[in-house]
């Protein structure tokens, strides 16, 4: 399998934190466990980026304002941005089965229920 972007729950999130700053390689392993993130490889995720242009988000932090998911950075999506984003992943199911976008679909209807934001680690 190629590279993958993953995704995880904030339960608890800071609105000044810098969610770019993991503390080194060693630390993500914590991180997307504390997150319990889910690696949804690279080649789906692509079909839904553009998909997410319209997505209101946040860029490393909740002070930065952003649309859609940066591929290639840390991506804050905002709860009611989750639907959103849920909606275009169910949307795509036909076409990407995956055990780890069932899992993803699983997270987002968590964090739609509890209200919670999704973070994305691009590639």
């Amino acid at each position: 399998m190629g590279e993958c972007v993953n995704f995880g729950i904030v339960p608890n999130i800071e609105y000044d934190k810098d969610y770019s700053f993991v503390g080194g390689p060693d630390a993500y392993g914590a991180i997307y466990a504390q997150y319990r993130c889910v690696s949804i490889p690279d080649d789906i995720v692509n079909a839904w980026i553009p998909l997410t242009n319209n997505m209101p988000t946040y860029l490393f932090s909740l002070s930065r304002r952003n649309m859609g998911i940066d591929h290639f950075g840390v991506t804050l999506i905002p709860p009611k941005s989750v639907k959103m984003l849920f909606d275009i992943i169910c949307s795509c199911l036909p076409t990407t089965p995956n055990d780890s976008v069932t899992k993803l679909v699983k997270l987002l209807n968590d964090a739609l229920e509890k209200s919670q934001c999704i973070i994305c680690f691009g590639i």
